[in-house]
């Protein structure tokens, strides 16, 4: 399966709570990792957030260095796989459910 960033942009990949109880990220620190997730860049991230964009990048090292990543890429890889996990339990709990139902 090939996966381009258009993939990754175009839908929400994983509950950021996730993520964050995955690797420690504090409150303010989730809705970056989301915009990173959603291959989003830092000043429409800041924009969104209404936060300043040297405040998204702070949040993005410390994010970076919790999930012991060098960047966006990598930290968007990680919430892929973390999103392909999630689906497939999500179905795979769906599909035993109705085999009850």
């Amino acid at each position: 399966m090939l996966v381009t960033l258009d993939d990754i942009s175009s839908r929400t990949l994983i509950d950021a709570s996730i993520a964050g109880a995955m690797f420690g990220l504090t409150p303010s620190e989730l809705p970056v990792f989301q915009g990173v997730a959603d291959a989003v860049c830092p000043k429409e991230i800041s924009r969104t957030l209404n936060i300043s964009v040297n405040t998204v990048r702070a949040h993005l090292r410390s994010i970076y260095a919790k999930m012991n990543v060098s960047g966006a890429p990598q930290a968007q890889r990680i919430a892929l796989s973390l999103s392909v996990h999630v689906q497939r339990k999500l179905h795979h709990s769906d599909s035993q459910s109705d085999l009850f139902n």
